[in-house]
């Protein structure tokens, strides 16, 4: 590999190129260029798709030093082809990449943390940190980060020896060597990294935390950001309007509305309960007591089954059972003071096709 065009210029979607080596894995065929803009899965970023030679480019790995492009066919050796980057997917990865440095930055300076994990994942960021964190200090660095977003900073990048780097304040999970690249957010972060970056922080668009929960010792924190924060703001609020349509309430009543809603589904789950104890009570009643009693009722829920076989244990000696009509298939709730019920419940659970229940 002679040179990295990424890193001269992470904006260079289009090159041209000579294919170095091409070889069969699997089904599939690594490719190696002469030069390549295609960037490499690493450093917690996602690797670059794209086109060479109109050839779907799927993957880019990087191992010992050579750059592998994973494509469905072959290309022919010393071949000069045309490589072209998908930049939608490297802008998002850019946006976001950008964006979990500004987050981190933030967390690990406020609260004395460290970072200790990053995945970028399909349809959000996740950043593992070693110390928990509340929903409302999460939405204090949201705030935080949206500023650098609108400061519109400069990203700066630049290349260190570990003599230079001795002296220099830097986030980083390992101990390096060689050659260090330090990505500097002036005033939020500078990070040891070998990720790809916007130019400046503006062109992250917005920054959204979703959520924060607690993950081994410490909690894990949800993102995204650009275009992809866009895309998730409209469907979010596509569901608030078409539910505020539907409750007939602004779109700053609808929890309320809801709310009030539960409140009365909840009272009248109650009373219905309190009716169904009078009915089935009614219902009992009238029973004489014997050794077996087997009561079949249709379209019985399973918490009725339950009250009402209670209530039907009450009139039997040994067992009490309830059969209830499901459509196609048939529910039971069986109980007993006195008897092992496992081996009849087993045997109702095969004939029902396993549809049952049983309380001993």
């Amino acid at each position: 590999m002679k040179e990295t065009l990424y890193y001269k210029d992470n904006y260079k979607m289009e090159f041209k190129s000579n294919i170095v080596d091409c070889i069969e894995d699997k089904g599939l065929y690594k490719v190696v260029l002469e030069e390549t803009a295609f960037y490499p899965e690493g450093g917690g970023q996602n690797a670059d798709i794209g086109l060479i030679d109109e050839i779907p480019v799927i993957d880019v790995q990087e191992k010992d030093g050579i750059i592998y492009h994973i494509v469905e066919k072959p290309i022919e050796r010393g071949k000069e082809v045309i490589g072209k980057v998908d930049f939608e997917t490297r802008f998002s990865n850019m946006q976001h990449h950008t964006a979990e440095h500004i987050v981190s930055g933030l967390v690990c300076k406020k609260y004395e943390a460290e970072n200790v994990g990053f995945h970028m994942g399909q349809d959000a960021v996740t950043m593992d940190f070693n110390v928990l964190l509340t929903k409302k200090q999460i939405e204090e660095i949201e705030e935080e980060a949206n500023q650098a977003v609108f400061k519109n900073i400069e990203i700066k990048v630049k290349n260190y020896t570990k003599e230079q780097v001795k002296n220099l304040e830097y986030r980083s999970k390992k101990e390096l060597e060689g050659i260090i690249r330090i990505v500097e957010i002036p005033g939020y972060d500078i990070c040891a990294c070998c990720g790809l970056h916007v130019a400046r922080t503006g062109e992250i668009g917005m920054i959204k935390l979703l959520s924060v929960e607690k993950y081994k010792t410490g909690c894990r924190v949800s993102m995204i950001c650009g275009k992809k924060a866009v895309a998730n703001y409209n469907e979010i609020y596509g569901q608030l309007d078409a539910t505020s349509t539907l409750l007939s309430s602004k779109h700053n009543e609808v929890y309320e509305k809801v709310e009030e809603l539960l409140n009365k589904i909840k009272q009248l789950q109650q009373k219905n309960r309190c009716l169904e104890e009078e009915m089935f009570e009614a219902e009992i009643k009238g029973l004489e007591t014997k050794k077996v009693q087997l009561l079949f009722k249709e379209n019985l829920g399973a918490n009725e089954m339950k009250l009402l076989c209670t209530k039907l244990k009450e009139k039997s000696l040994e067992l009490a059972g309830v059969f209830s009509k499901d459509g196609e298939h048939f529910r039971f709730q069986i109980m007993s003071d006195n008897i092992d019920l496992r081996p009849i419940a087993k045997e109702l659970t095969t004939t029902f096709e396993g549809k049952g229940g049983r309380k001993e």
